[in-house]
């Protein structure tokens, strides 16, 4: 597999989750500016202590949530989901809007 495919399939399946999941991820995506609002930032976790994924969603969903044109990666840190053993997750700045 080539790297521009691994994108493109990665791009689809956000597609899909924008159109199957569109109205969780429109309150989680507001979850998201709120916490950015008051902290400055905002991670996945953040946002599950809010606003839990349910339990038939794929936790995956949360990359759908932080979308480029919404939200700027600054960095990364160790996830506080137990089950997911310290893995790094990422820090996020909402963009301005226009």
């Amino acid at each position: 597999m080539t790297l521009q495919l691994g994108f493109d399939l990665r791009d689809q399946a956000l597609e899909r989750l924008e159109s199957n999941r569109a109205h969780w991820i429109a309150t989680a995506r507001r979850v998201a500016r709120q916490v950015c609002k008051e902290e400055g930032f905002v991670t996945a976790d953040a946002v599950r202590a809010r606003l839990p994924i349910p339990p038939e969603y794929d936790g995956r969903v949360m990359g759908a949530v932080f979308c480029k044109s919404l939200f700027q990666k600054v960095g990364y840190k160790a996830t506080t989901v137990a089950t997911s053993h310290g893995r790094p997750v990422g820090i996020f700045k909402a963009k301005e809007r226009a």
